[in-house]
């Protein structure tokens, strides 16, 4: 039977069995209620099943087929079965696996004209992070500028913090890329890397213009003359040949404060209201952000050049500027 329609509570999961009635009635009865919900161990419709069932779990994120899912109750099989879930909506996204549209790389880099057979981009997708070691949270296939080859990527990978080396993220209709990393990991003594500069280059080389690539550091410069001295740091602006801005962002400490004071006032309203506010920094993690994000934009759209964005890791602020 599938699952029912999008928007039915759990009850509508559809009876796959006996082990499926069992996850239905659960969902309809809640805790203590139907002949299974007793068992609350783990197994199908007890109160643990309930709540991780990978079918439930499924059906919350509107997926229309769970019937590859097993309703296994081990916290190893319900891994290993919404990892395989996830992989078969991917797969399987133009029969409607996921509610909305699934995200599939190679179409996104034929889309943007990464890959085009009709025009050559200077970029290639590569491999070499297939079993995940040049970067543990970089996908498997990477965009990386055609000249490099795969050797030099595992150079660079080890000049960058986290193995996050530089790749592509975006391409603009017109040929400006936006791409993304972590900080080099230059330290005190201004290490340098030859494949890590050839790359930056290579970068900067296949963009439309003539104008240096733009590497925006998400950071402040204090704190990123701060994390030299754990032997990491930012991009020389000469060794690089590049524009270096700091674009001077909180760290995920500095915006976990000024929300909870946020968050407080929401609760509260008294005369001192908008000072609190202003004390909290809220709007000017916003302010940061959005200048930051509409700078980056300014070159890629009006001025045709190559960004480079990266924080201290390469991801909060790193992804939140380049998805705005």
């Amino acid at each position: 039977e599938g699952v029912a329609a999008e928007g039915v509570a759990a009850e509508g999961v559809a009876a796959e069995g006996a082990a499926a009635e069992g996850v239905a009635a659960t969902a309809r009865d809640g805790p203590g209620g139907g002949d299974d919900a007793a068992s609350g161990d783990g197994s199908v419709g007890g109160e643990a099943s309930r709540e991780g069932s990978p079918a439930l779990r499924a059906n919350s994120l509107g997926v229309r087929n769970v019937s590859s899912v097993s309703l296994a109750s081990d916290a190893g099989s319900e891994k290993s079965d919404l990892a395989e879930l996830s992989t078969r909506s991917i797969l399987e996204s133009t029969g409607g696996g996921l509610r909305g549209a699934a995200f599939v790389a190679d179409a996104e880099w034929a889309r943007q004209g990464v890959t085009s057979p009709e025009e050559y981009s200077g970029w290639r997708v590569t491999t070499a992070n297939e079993a995940y070691g040049l970067c543990e949270t970089y996908p498997s296939s990477l965009v990386v500028p055609a000249s490099i080859d795969d050797t030099d990527l595992a150079a660079v990978a080890k000049f960058r913090s986290k193995g996050r080396l530089p790749v592509l993220t975006w391409r603009h209709p017109n040929g400006a890329t936006l791409c993304r990393s972590a900080q080099p990991l230059s330290g005190l003594g201004d290490r340098r890397s030859a494949n890590d500069e050839a790359l930056i280059t290579a970068i900067a080389e296949v963009c439309p213009t003539e104008l240096p690539l733009l590497i925006a550091d998400a950071r402040g410069k204090m704190a990123a003359t701060g994390n030299m001295v754990m032997g990491k740091g930012t991009e020389s602006a000469s060794a690089y040949g590049a524009t270096v801005v700091f674009l001077d962002i909180g760290n995920i400490h500095a915006v976990r404060s000024s929300y909870l004071k946020l968050h407080a006032l929401c609760n509260e309203g008294d005369a001192s209201w908008l000072s609190r506010l202003d004390d909290s920094h809220w709007l000017r993690h916003l302010s940061c952000l959005l200048r930051g994000a509409a700078r980056c934009a300014h070159c890629l759209h009006t001025q045709g050049r190559g960004v480079l964005v990266h924080c201290s890791d390469g991801w909060d602020r790193t992804a939140q500027i380049c998805v705005l």
